[in-house]
């Protein structure tokens, strides 16, 4: 669990209900002074804080000043750990009927000459036996067109079929044993 005697939870929260949280460790022991510290940097009616006996929450009511309060940390050399908020999260999918040989960066360079934005592409390999499937992981930028490569047919004059990735019903385990 946590080490230190006093944590510190930020979360933002915009105008279209998205959350951002941040938790940052080993910072000075007084929360009063923590706030009037944040109040220099952002103004008082932004925030709204919270107190318990291990942190101080402190919900920010846009991502300017979650970033402002991000770049603040920063510089105090503060350690911190924050989630990804959903506009910045990658839409993920699975490309199907794509020869295992093809070359990760041309599906990429298709897919731009399309207009998406492609952040990365990986050939699955079979879990045991490390042979490469016709499979290929895209990940792209999560924009308003990325759910529009559900609608492509063929891709490199090959037909595919693009899916979302299927989840694990499992219980996560080693598998090298």
């Amino acid at each position: 669990m946590f080490t230190s005697k006093s944590s510190f939870i930020c979360s933002s929260q915009s105008l279209i209900d998205e959350l951002l949280d941040l938790f940052s460790f080993n910072i000075q022991e007084y929360i009063l002074q923590n706030i009037l510290t944040i109040s220099k940097v952002i103004r008082l009616e932004s925030f709204i804080c919270k107190s318990t006996t291990t942190h101080l929450k402190i919900q920010i009511n846009t991502p300017d000043n979650y970033k402002i309060l991000i770049h603040f940390l920063q510089d105090q050399e503060t350690e911190y750990h924050t989630f990804q908020s959903q506009s910045n999260k990658l839409t993920k999918m699975v490309i199907k009927n794509i020869h295992p040989t093809t070359d990760p960066a041309e599906i990429s360079t298709t897919l731009e000459e399309i207009s998406f934005t492609v952040r990365q592409v990986t050939n699955i390999k079979h879990q045991q036996t490390k042979i490469s499937l016709p499979l290929f992981f895209v990940d792209l930028a999560s924009e308003t067109i990325s759910k529009e490569i559900f609608n492509i047919a063929s891709l490199l004059n090959t037909k595919i079929k693009v899916e979302e990735p299927h989840k694990r019903r499992e219980i996560p385990q080693c598998q090298n044993c």
